[in-house]
C-alpha cells in the first residue's frame, strides 16, 4: 500500500474510532485502559487509544494514527476530547494534543 493512501487509511480509522468513543457513557470511558494499541488492517499503521484522568474526574480520551516512515519518521496524527463524569465532552485543541503528535 501507498503511504499516502495508508496516511488516509490511519486519519479515517482515528476519526471513525473517535467517533464512536464519543457516543460512549462516562462509565465506559472510565473503564478503557490508560493506553491500548493495535495494528490497522495488516500494514504498518498504528492506531492507538489513550485515557487520562486530567482531575475532578474528568477524563481525556486520545485517539493516535501512526504511520511509520524513513529513517525512524513517522506521519502522526491525533484526535481527542474531555468527558466529563456528567458526560459533558468538549473537544481538545491542537495544542492539547501536543504531547500525542
Amino acid at each position: 500500500m501507498r503511504r499516502a493512501d495508508l496516511k488516509s487509511l490511519i486519519c479515517t480509522a482515528a476519526q471513525a474510532r473517535l467517533a464512536t468513543l464519543r457516543t460512549q457513557p462516562y462509565t465506559r470511558l472510565a473503564e478503557l485502559p490508560h493506553h491500548h494499541g493495535e495494528g490497522i488492517n495488516g500494514t504498518k499503521a498504528q492506531l492507538s487509544i489513550y485515557r487520562d484522568d486530567i482531575g475532578s474526574g474528568r477524563l481525556r480520551i486520545v485517539v493516535q494514527g501512526i504511520v511509520p516512515g524513513w529513517l525512524g519518521s513517522s506521519f502522526i496524527r491525533a484526535y481527542g476530547f474531555t468527558v466529563d463524569p456528567d458526560g459533558s465532552l468538549a473537544s481538545l485543541g491542537e495544542e492539547a494534543l501536543w504531547d500525542f503528535t
